[in-house]
């Protein structure tokens, strides 16, 4: 669970509507500590592009994807940062391994 400016962000929530996206292969959503308003994250997703769009720049996909939060997520649900990887690491029983992903950041 996120805390975006009081409001509860779960993240399995979030990405399974990431999900239905095409360009969209593998995701994870985490909080980053927001150093402007404390007790607060800014929401960030990780996202592995779909075999379909992985030589479309990074920048459309990310429009693409803005739009799609916009129409179909809260606004405080909705990420503010965006990072494309060529792969998400994963646990050893075939989860998204946050913690790698945290340690990167």
């Amino acid at each position: 669970m996120i805390i975006v400016g009081g409001y509860k962000v779960f993240s399995s929530e979030v990405e399974d509507k990431f999900y239905k996206h095409p360009a969209v292969g593998m995701c994870a959503l985490m909080g980053l500590p927001n150093t402007e308003r404390p007790d607060s994250e800014i929401v960030k997703l990780v996202v592995q592009k779909s075999p379909a769009c992985r030589d479309a720049p990074d920048g459309e996909v990310e429009a693409e994807l803005r739009a799609f939060a916009r129409e179909k997520l809260a606004p405080y649900k909705a990420p503010n940062l965006y990072e494309f990887v060529e792969a998400i690491p994963l646990r050893s029983v075939g989860k998204v391994n946050k913690r790698a992903l945290r340690g990167r950041a």
